[in-house]
C-alpha cells in the first residue's frame, strides 16, 4: 500500500465514520452521476439521517419516486398542505410540502425530511341505536 492509498483509506475512513454509525455510502463519490444514480436511496438516507439538507430536485424526486403514502391537510386557494411518508433502510421519513392546488402553481418545498414512525390509535366512536320496544 503507498502514501496515496494510505492517505485515500484515512480519508474515506474519516468521511464515512461518524461516532460509532458509519455512512453506507461513499461521500468523496457523491459528485460522480453514476454513482449518485446508482445509490440514491443510500445518498438519501446518509444525507438524512446526517443532518446534510437535500436540494428541492432530491425532495421531489423522493415525494414523487419514493413515496408510499400521502396525507393531504388543509387544502387553501393555491396549495395544498401534504405529507409524504418515505421508506429508507426500514425507518420512515416524513417531507412536508405544499401541492399546488391548479395546473399553474408550482409544487413547494420548504422542509427537510424527518424520522416518523406509525401509531395507531383508537378511537372511541359514539353511535345512537334504537332501543328495542317489548309489547
Amino acid at each position: 500500500m503507498n502514501a496515496n492509498d494510505k492517505l485515500k483509506k484515512w480519508i474515506n475512513h474519516n468521511y464515512l465514520t461518524q461516532g460509532d454509525r458509519r455512512m453506507i455510502t461513499d461521500k468523496t463519490k457523491w459528485n460522480d452521476n453514476d454513482y449518485y444514480g446508482d445509490n440514491f436511496k443510500e445518498i438519501m438516507y446518509d444525507k438524512i439521517t446526517e443532518g446534510i439538507d437535500l436540494t428541492k430536485g432530491e425532495l421531489k424526486e423522493l415525494v414523487f419516486d419514493y413515496q408510499f403514502e400521502e396525507l393531504e391537510g388543509d387544502r387553501g386557494r393555491w396549495s395544498i398542505t401534504t405529507q409524504s411518508i418515505i421508506e429508507l433502510r426500514d425507518k420512515c421519513f416524513a417531507i412536508d410540502w405544499e401541492k399546488g392546488a391548479t395546473e399553474m402553481q408550482e409544487n413547494e418545498f420548504y422542509n427537510q425530511p424527518y424520522e416518523v414512525k406509525k401509531v395507531e390509535k383508537m378511537v372511541p366512536v359514539t353511535e345512537w341505536i334504537p332501543v328495542k320496544q317489548d309489547s
